[in-house]
């Protein structure tokens, strides 16, 4: 799955991938900005969120 997401207050455009890995029983996630090189750690937040929704939900 590959989704857009977009940082709060500087509008830029990051990309969303995650894939279940059906031989480890792993969720594969990939966070990364589309443009520039530095995102002030916004792409680790989302994860870090992601990661924390899931551990709530099992």
């Amino acid at each position: 799955m590959l989704r857009c997401c977009t940082t709060p207050w500087l509008k830029f455009v990051d990309d969303l991938e995650l894939w279940f890995d059906p031989a480890k029983q792993v969720v594969q996630v990939r966070s990364a900005s589309r443009v520039g090189r530095k995102d002030f750690g916004i792409n680790r937040q989302r994860v870090e969120s992601l990661r924390a929704g899931l551990a709530d939900s099992s």
